[in-house]
């Protein structure tokens, strides 16, 4: 038998360890949103954060109490989305380098652009908390509910903290160019391979 104190450090151990790569794209979004070059302010990232990770826990309940909206099967499709845009990002960038224009891949545009990329990188989590939510009692699902809205705060507050020295930012506005895409081409191939190993 479950206790609320078990439940909790489960939705602990459950977010921590589906959401590293996602601490890296929020330090990112930060430098932009800090470099004040962006059409990115800090809360599109925290509200994007949020708007993200309910979608992908609301589409993870249903899923899980049996209503098939996204079938494991074609998950690997949404690793195409991300892929796309880091490979044509990443030419388009080398192309303007070699003509020697300077050129920098777009971050994204607001909440909506930040919950998307949320979205598409947390897509593989549906393998993992779909299960979860499946044969979570009510209690469960509560409790997991609202620690993942804290680890959500505390993801935002650290990916904003890794940007805070100057060297971090300088770095990240210096090699935007390929950061960016290459990211996008990371958690297309991450999200590939682990939604084909479900399959």
């Amino acid at each position: 038998m479950s206790s609320p104190v078990a439940d909790a450090v489960t939705a602990v151990v459950l977010f921590s360890g589906t959401n590293v790569d996602d601490l890296l794209l929020i330090s990112l979004f930060s430098a932009y949103a800090r470099s004040g070059n962006a059409p990115l302010r800090n809360w599109h990232i925290w509200a994007g954060q949020y708007l993200g990770f309910g979608a992908l826990i609301a589409a993870s309940a249903l899923i899980g109490r049996g209503l098939a909206l996204a079938p494991e099967r074609w998950l690997w499709l949404l690793a195409l989305i991300p892929l796309g845009i880091g490979v044509v990002t990443l030419m388009n960038a080398l192309r303007a380098r070699s003509r020697e224009e300077e050129s920098h891949p777009p971050p994204p545009r607001g909440a909506l652009g930040v919950a998307l990329i949320t979205i598409i990188d947390g897509a593989d989590d549906l393998a993992a908390y779909t299960p979860f939510f499946a044969a979570a009692g009510a209690s469960r699902i509560w409790v997991t509910c609202v620690i993942f809205v804290f680890c959500v705060a505390a993801w935002c507050l650290g990916g904003a903290l890794l940007t805070r020295h100057p060297r971090v930012t300088e770095a990240i506005e210096r090699h935007d160019w390929w950061i960016l895409p290459v990211a996008f081409i990371f958690i297309g191939v991450y999200v590939l391979l682990t939604t084909l190993s479900i399959v």
